[in-house]
């Protein structure tokens, strides 16, 4: 039997900081803080979970209570998502990941056109030192181009404005952008272990309009043991591993606001 795919989300995490999860402490731990509170606040149980219908894909959304519904017209915020493939996933369902998670987005917020997608890679990490190392393999390039091509259709389509990556040094850009129709925009670096983005990068990055900005995200944002103790929080005891994991935010523009931020991710349970 193949495994059930189960997708949860947060809800808002900018109206969980009454129960201890603060929007800016580090993604990992925000992000399984508010999935245990959006749990037992919403009073999902082992039923809801087990009971919920599945879709024709095997698919089942666990009840999520609270809204996510803008104030305001679509129009008034830029939308970011970042899209992180964890390590279970295969290179034959990256592409399949990218529609479920743009899809569960807009299903559940109603929006339409997307600011800005941002794509994290698994097993890539950002070091200054590396700008002129080893090169990526034909493999890991492969890897990248997969979802990118899925994601370049939706910009052609006008449903994403621009499109980005994570962890890329100039080895990387440089064989990404020979191989793709629209490059990234933006080029988020983790600097966790330096201080200061290499003087080459950013000289590279500004003679091709990519922008850099930084993050403090984990690559494997949500570990197996991880998600096994958040399912745990409400007597879920089915083995579970993580596919992938979506993180937003809606931010009003003419405010800087964040008015909305939260997560989604896809489990697949081991049927027994």
């Amino acid at each position: 039997m193949s495994p059930r795919r189960i997708l949860l989300q947060t809800g808002n995490v900018m109206l969980f900081q009454s129960h201890g999860i603060w929007v800016h402490e580090k993604s990992n731990k925000e992000l399984i803080s508010s999935l245990k509170t959006n749990l037992l606040t919403n009073n999902i149980t082992v039923k809801d979970i087990e009971s919920t219908t599945k879709d024709q894909k095997n698919l089942i959304w666990v009840p999520q209570k609270q809204s996510t519904l803008l104030k305001e017209p679509e129009e008034n915020y830029d939308i970011t998502l970042k899209l992180f493939f964890l390590p279970r996933s295969s290179e034959s369902e990256l592409d399949l990941h990218v529609k479920e998670a743009i899809d569960a987005f807009r299903q559940v917020t109603g929006i339409n056109r997307i600011g800005l997608v941002i794509v994290s890679f698994t097993g890539i990490t950002f070091d200054a030192d590396d700008d002129q190392s080893l090169l990526p393999s034909e493999a890991e390039i492969s890897r990248w181009i997969r979802p990118w091509r899925v994601l370049q259709n939706l910009v052609k389509e006008g449903s994403i404005g621009d499109l980005g990556v994570s962890e890329f040094s100039i080895p990387r850009l440089t064989h990404f952008l020979s191989k793709v129709e629209i490059p990234p925009s933006v080029n988020q670096l983790n600097l966790r272990d330096c201080c200061v983005v290499p003087k080459n990068l950013i000289l590279f990055a500004k003679e091709r309009g990519i922008k850099l900005l930084t993050h403090n995200d984990c690559s494997n944002i949500l570990p197996d043991e991880h998600l096994k103790e958040v399912l745990q929080t409400v007597g879920y005891q089915k083995t579970v591993w993580s596919k992938w994991v979506l993180k937003y935010s809606i931010v009003v523009r003419d405010r800087g606001v964040v008015e909305n931020k939260g997560y989604r991710y896809l489990a697949l349970v081991e049927e027994k």
